[in-house]
């Protein structure tokens, strides 16, 4: 998918304890893109889930 939009910026909603791991995502999207930034949400809990997670913007540009 990444690949598929090069010239294009790249965001990623991702949750920080997801399957890969964020580090994994910004090593992928790094690969393509220059400048990556990863920003963190403040935490909070999703409705089905017992754990407080944050919310991550990857982006790549």
């Amino acid at each position: 998918m990444i690949k598929k939009f090069l010239n294009s910026k790249i965001v990623i909603s991702y949750r920080n304890d997801g399957i890969p791991s964020v580090q994994e995502l910004c090593d992928i999207v790094n690969n393509y893109k220059n400048k990556v930034s990863v920003i963190y949400s403040r935490d909070y809990k999703y409705a089905l889930s017992n754990s407080d997670v944050k919310e991550v913007l990857i982006i790549g540009y």
